[in-house]
């Protein structure tokens, strides 16, 4: 039966399983036969392309045939292969030639701008009317963005599922049906009566039910149904984490978290040793305790805490007095080595390591002092007594110890040997320089009177006697200003400004060869000081970084606000206070430690005799304590020295506008 032109010009299906049509293949409009579809194609009798059509449909990507230079070659010329070797290619060709239908072929289409396109196609043969073939027409659909997908989440499952799988501990995951995801072998390993259930599908309740039926689950035996419902409640909750008992003596903590998805994510960790640990550790808690109350009888010496650590774990076991020694609460604190170690002073730390080392590879007593900064930023003196934890077989495992807080005692020699030295200085530098005043006045006032008598070069050495007199007063008023006797004369001080007045000056003193940068803060700090003794005191330093830097060299001035920390404090004898800080740093030769330490003793100088009296830096030592404040001195050799002087802070001025 032929049929009728209407028919034919809607795309009837033929009796042959094609489509018949009345005009030739590439007239018929593709919109009146693939109206819904993705993309419209015809062929002609020997398989190549005559006509595409078609935009795409809505939310998915548009084929890119419009740079496919498709027109008068085959459906595998697009794809780049060959029938003749192809199995694939050769079976669908056999389709077309047997004028058979095809539906879903996929294939890789490339782009002529390059792209690979994942199409798939179905097919119908068409005939005219007379029953002649004519080719064929169908659809084509991008499933570029859908087999994307599908890659982006295989690569996804694989690489979690090799994530758990090098997971070492127990790692399981239930859907929101609390039927089983997946799970790693480890987690298989912890529970191996229970494993051969361990596969995806099965109930998270099964699961415990197999375990109680076996005698896995220790804790529930005797009590089997409170135990389930109990374990299924806080399954539900999925927001704590508890510790299971195993049937054969194992512990097993449990922690599970619930998922956007409403499932239930949750790892199984093996913490036997843990628990072990925790038992010998309250063990050995105990006899801290015993141990701290035989200590009681040396709390009049400074408060004395005691720990034990052992080598193989953390943490140590500290007493509450160790805690309230270092400055820390329990709760706040975790006694690991690490954090131990970072409360040591960084001076004494090296030495501490080493000596507690040494101690340990001989299982050998220690007793060692050593400083700890506590968090507020204070410095204590800790005097640590160490013996050895020994194991059956006599090695050493751990130690055990006591810390005793000796602050109060090393502060208070530190204190009265530095107070009796320098008021032994101070005293003896008084007393001579009241004597030496008084020798001076006499000298001068003879000087004067001969001076006014004399004529000729017996006056010009009167007048020399005369100046002598007056450069011997000079230093007999340095030596008072250092025993801190020289009668000052306070007064409101701008620092910025006594610094930027004196930059010139300390131009011209330094020379050219010495560069001077100065940085003042914007808010500018007021002292309340002898502004003649201030300036003095920053020329001498001026001078002495000066003498340290011979063949040039760079000086920085600095001023800036201070807040001296309490081993400040404690040393240099000043209250707490908000301080002005004036620093002069050089790049001069330096100076080694046991020379630095004697820098601000009357008559101690490095320069050559008769290049200075030695009591520039005395004169600067005495002016900052009899103003209450301090200067303190940092060198290095070949580095440079910076001296630091402080002096209480009133207030700041503001800046100008």
């Amino acid at each position: 039966m032929t049929p009728s032109t209407a028919d034919a010009a809607a795309g009837v299906p033929h009796p042959g399983g094609g489509i018949a049509t009345e005009g030739p293949v590439g007239q018929t409009p593709a919109s009146d036969i693939f109206a819904a579809s993705d993309m419209f194609w015809e062929t002609d009798a020997d398989h190549r392309f005559v006509r595409f059509a078609g935009r795409g449909m809505p939310g998915l990507r548009t084929i890119d045939f419009d740079s496919v230079e498709g027109v008068g070659r085959t459906r595998w010329e697009l794809a780049g292969a060959d029938p003749a070797t192809d199995p694939r290619w050769a079976a669908h060709k056999a389709d077309l030639d047997a004028r058979r239908p095809f539906a879903k072929l996929r294939y890789v289409l490339i782009a002529g701008s390059g792209r690979s396109l994942h199409i798939s196609v179905s097919g119908w043969p068409v005939f005219d009317a007379a029953g002649t073939f004519l080719g064929y027409r169908g659809t084509a659909t991008d499933e570029t963005l859908i087999v994307e997908v599908l890659e982006r989440a295989h690569r996804a499952e694989t690489l979690l599922q090799d994530a758990i799988d090098s997971i070492s501990e127990g790692f399981v995951i239930f859907d929101r049906d609390d039927r089983l995801v997946m799970c790693n072998e480890a987690c298989r390993r912890l529970y191996p009566t229970a494993a051969a259930l361990m596969v995806p599908g099965t109930r998270y309740e099964d699961i415990l039910r197999a375990g109680l039926a076996n005698g896995q689950q220790a804790d529930g035996v005797g009590r089997e149904d409170e135990w389930l419902a109990e374990r299924l409640r806080r399954h539900d909750a999925a927001v704590d984490t508890l510790e299971q008992r195993l049937g054969d003596g194992r512990w097993v903590q449990v922690s599970e978290r619930r998922m956007r998805s409403g499932g239930t994510a949750g790892l199984r960790v093996d913490i036997t040793r843990l628990k072990t640990a925790e038992a010998a550790l309250r063990d050995g808690e105990a006899r801290l305790r015993r141990s701290q109350e035989h200590l009681t009888h040396a709390q009049e010496l400074g408060s004395i805490g005691s720990y034990e650590r052992y080598f193989d774990r953390e943490p140590a076991i500290w007493s509450p007095e160790s805690y309230r020694i270092f400055g820390v609460a329990p709760d706040a604190f975790v006694p690991t080595r690490t954090n131990y170690l970072a409360t040591i002073h960084p001076d004494d730390r090296e030495r501490v390591v080493r000596v507690k080392a040494e101690a340990a590879a001989r299982g050998a007593e220690a007793e060692l002092e050593y400083r700890i900064a506590r968090p507020d930023g204070e410095i204590r003196f800790i005097r640590n007594l160490v013996s050895p934890i020994r194991d059956e077989a006599g090695a050493s495992i751990g130690a055990i110890g006591t810390l005793q807080d000796i602050t109060r005692q090393r502060l208070t020699e530190q204190q009265l040997v530095q107070a009796q030295k320098m008021e032994a200085i101070g005293n003896l530098t008084g007393g001579i320089a009241h004597d030496f005043n008084n020798l001076l006045t006499v000298i001068l006032a003879n000087s004067e009177e001969l001076a006014s008598q004399l004529g000729g070069n017996q006056r010009e050495l009167a007048r020399e006697a005369e100046r002598a007199a007056r450069r011997g007063a000079d230093l007999a008023s340095r030596l008072l200003t250092f025993a801190r006797r020289q009668v000052l004369r306070p007064t409101e001080i701008d620092v910025n400004e006594l610094v930027q007045r004196m930059t010139s000056l300390l131009g011209r003193t330094l020379g050219e060869n010495i560069e001077t940068t100065v940085h003042l803060p914007q808010d500018s700090p007021v002292v309340i000081a002898d502004a003649a003794q201030l300036e003095s005191a920053l020329l001498n330093l001026a001078i002495n970084a000066r003498d340290a830097m011979p063949s040039g060299g760079r000086l920085t001035i600095e001023v800036d606000f201070a807040q001296l920390d309490a081993p400040h404090l404690a040393t240099a004898g000043v209250r707490p206070a908000h301080y002005a800080m004036l620093a002069l740093t050089d790049t001069g030769v330096g100076m080694p430690p046991e020379i630095a330490a004697q820098a601000f003793e009357p008559f101690f100088t490095t320069k050559e005799f008769g290049k200075g009296s030695g009591l520039g830096l005395s004169m600067v030592y005495g002016f900052a304590k009899q103003s209450g404040g301090n200067v303190t001195i940092e060198s290095e050799l070949g580095r440079g020295t910076v001296v630091r002087l402080y002096l209480p802070a009133e207030r700041c001025r503001q800046p100008r506008e």
